[in-house]
């Protein structure tokens, strides 16, 4: 083997010892990227939820107060306004809950129990333990970011 053949041989093993880096820079760079937007995308989903459920417990106030300000249910028109939004921001919180993961479910059996106007606890009680479980579930969330 002389020396032309020895270098087209390093050359070659310099070619494909360069071509292995860049795939494995590429594919690190990918997998560092599908990782970012992940998060980047659950962080949204997260910071929409809080807003939904954030106005959410605004209504559920103002129908519970006027639930228990008008037992004989005579209720007044901005009762019905409130529970409309009430029951849309529901169906918005329900759409972006997974029923079969146990902490969604818990949250949603919670979400039933902060608009139970005929419940003996009062709504602030109920209020304070949603938001407990509901900060409780986000955290869960925001550790275990699956890559």
């Amino acid at each position: 083997m002389g020396t032309e053949d020895l270098a087209v041989v390093v050359a070659g093993i310099a070619v494909f010892a360069g071509a292995l880096f860049q795939y494995l820079t590429i594919r690190g760079t990918r997998e560092n990227t599908v990782s970012q937007v992940r998060a980047s995308l659950l962080d949204s989903r997260h910071t929409a939820l809080r807003q939904t459920l954030a106005e959410y417990m605004a209504l559920t106030y103002h129908t519970d107060r006027l639930q228990r300000a008008h037992p004989k249910k005579d209720f007044p028109r901005e009762y019905y306004e409130y529970a409309s939004q009430e029951d849309r921001l529901r169906n918005v919180i329900l759409l972006h809950l997974d029923p079969t993961n146990p902490s969604h479910a818990e949250l949603m059996e919670t979400l039933e129990y902060l608009r139970d106007g005929e419940s003996d606890d009062i709504w602030i009680h109920r209020r304070n333990k949603f938001l407990a479980l509901a900060q409780q579930v986000f955290a869960q969330e925001e550790g275990t970011i699956v890559v």
